[in-house]
């Protein structure tokens, strides 16, 4: 079964980290607050609180206006960075990334180790972050949101209803993902947490409420599928190589390309495929991507060869403070044709 982990994180200044800020929008001709850090969020302000009633709570509060284009643009390269994890990332909103990691938990240690793993980096990176892992989308969005624990890892990747009842009962109706109108009636009602949302007849939840709270409900508890789609299309074929100390040296990373050329080639060959269009990419400690693309005209498992047309291409691939994991895909194969 799959297993997602989700991130909500936010961007930050080392500078400003000692002091209550905010981050605003504005909306119906107030400015509302967008975003905390931890010392304004201590301090009673919320998200969607008005900048007003925030600067009542706090005078002084440090504030900046939000930046929509800047705060996606740094999503994707986070996103892109993700996957020094799983090859799989999806957008989750204007704050998060979804991540598939089936599979991939056992290269880190465990899916508990690969959420810490992620937690601590985003921290260097100076962003405040809270991570989830769950079978579902819904269930690791709401528990990354509203959950106690950072992270929060939901069982074994075979999790039962009930547990999943256990772990999100107790949450706000809100981490069903529903419109605010929806979580206000469903206030008036009484209905405030999820498990009593789930408690109601299907009939009697659909009639008052539509399909769309019913379809909520069952996404979370993995009754309907959700379908997401990656920032990028997950490769197939990839192979990575991970390493306790980072990587700079140019004969160094020549020589894990060429390891991870033998593997990939290998691999292609068993099942009579050859590579077209390789990616090779350098997940640097800084948090950013170095990447390099070879293209062949046929399908190819001549790694001698396919090293060759990577050599100019390292030249100009910048390591940065070095690398620890580097990884290569095979986004594009083919199969051989049969020659006498």
């Amino acid at each position: 079964m799959p297993r997602f982990a989700t991130d909500r994180a936010a961007r930050t200044r080392p500078l400003w980290r000692a002091r209550p800020f905010v981050i605003t929008r504005a909306e119906g001709g107030r400015l509302l607050v967008t975003a905390a850090n931890a010392r304004a969020e201590s301090s009673g302000i919320t998200p969607g609180m008005t900048l007003a009633d925030a600067q009542a709570i706090v005078p002084g509060l440090l504030t900046l206006p939000t930046e929509p284009a800047e705060d996606s643009r740094a999503l994707m390269l986070l996103a892109e960075w993700c996957g020094r994890y799983t090859p799989w990332v999806a957008s989750d909103g204007a704050d998060g990334l979804f991540l598939e990691i089936a599979g991939c938990g056992h290269l880190f240690g465990g899916e508990d180790a690969l959420a810490r793993d992620l937690l601590e980096r985003m921290a260097r990176f100076g962003l405040a972050a809270r991570v989830a892992v769950a079978d579902t989308p819904g269930a690791a969005w709401a528990l990354a949101r509203f959950g106690v624990a950072n992270p929060t890892l939901l069982g074994d990747g075979s999790c039962e209803e009930a547990m999943l009842a256990a772990a999100l009962g107790p949450l706000p109706a809100s981490a069903l993902r529903l419109s605010a109108a929806h979580v206000e009636e469903l206030r008036r009602l009484g209905l405030r947490r999820i498990a009593d949302i789930a408690a109601l007849p299907r009939a009697a939840l659909t009639t008052r409420f539509g399909a769309g709270v019913a379809r909520r409900l069952d996404q979370t508890f993995g009754r309907d599928f959700e379908p997401l789609s990656p920032h990028q299309p997950a490769a197939p074929d990839r192979v990575r190589s991970t390493f306790a100390e980072p990587v700079r040296a140019r004969d160094a990373i020549e020589a894990v390309l060429d390891d991870l050329l033998g593997r990939l080639c290998a691999r292609l060959a068993e099942r009579g495929h050859g590579a077209r269009r390789l990616d090779f990419a350098l997940y640097r400690t800084d948090g950013t991507v170095a990447t390099a693309s070879v293209g062949t005209s046929r399908p190819s498992t001549d790694a001698r060869h396919l090293a060759r047309l990577f050599a100019e291409k390292l030249d100009h691939l910048d390591p940065g403070f070095g690398a620890d994991v580097i990884a290569l895909a095979a986004p594009l194969t083919e199969a051989f044709a049969a020659v006498q």
